[in-house]
């Protein structure tokens, strides 16, 4: 499933790459289509994490299991409510039409962030906050003076992209979570 995940992903970013013509007819088509995608994994990998929980519930005995399972359901508890503020923010787009304010989305992002750092560091893959990633893909010229964070992603966009790419981050935020659990089961 990962790689399905990361192939869609790549798929994601190289569509929204090339189709930034707003002549395109398909395009809000293809937006829903790509939505619907993101959100079908999206429910994939909470019910993964939900899975992997219920049958380590079912299954601990030793004081290191329930160790395991304390550190999972924090984990699913922190990564779940932040992804919920993207959905918060998708369901005010979906309402208004608009794309608004993200400075709440971002500073969950942080929040949840260094709890990751403070509680799952040696499981990370990457310790940067999910709304400072994006200044990586930069040039090197510009990672001194990057866009932010809505700049970078949200600038020009329409509603529907606006929902595509916050799908894309809640996706993202459960698949490192997931990733985390598997390594954590594995000890």
């Amino acid at each position: 499933m990962k790689a399905f995940v990361q192939i869609t992903l790549v798929s994601l970013c190289l569509w929204i790459i090339g189709c930034n013509s707003s002549k395109h007819q398909y395009k809000s088509d293809r937006l829903t289509n790509i939505s619907n995608m993101l959100w079908s994994s999206i429910v994939n990998y909470s019910r993964s994490m939900d899975v992997s929980i219920a049958t380590l519930k079912d299954t601990a005995t030793t004081q290191r299991s329930l160790d395991k399972l304390s550190k999972l359901e924090y984990l699913y508890g922190k990564s779940i409510g932040t992804s919920s503020k993207a959905t918060s923010k998708v369901i005010y787009i979906k309402r208004t039409n608009k794309v608004g304010l993200l400075s709440g989305f971002i500073k969950q992002l942080d929040k949840y962030n260094d709890y990751l750092k403070k509680n799952y560091t040696p499981y990370l893959k990457d310790t940067t906050s999910w709304s400072r990633r994006y200044i990586k893909t930069l040039p090197k010229t510009k990672q001194k003076n990057p866009p932010s964070f809505t700049d970078f992603y949200f600038k020009g966009t329409s509603p529907q992209e606006a929902i595509v790419i916050l799908y894309t981050f809640k996706l993202g935020i459960l698949q490192e979570a997931l990733d985390i659990q598997h390594k954590i089961l594995k000890e």
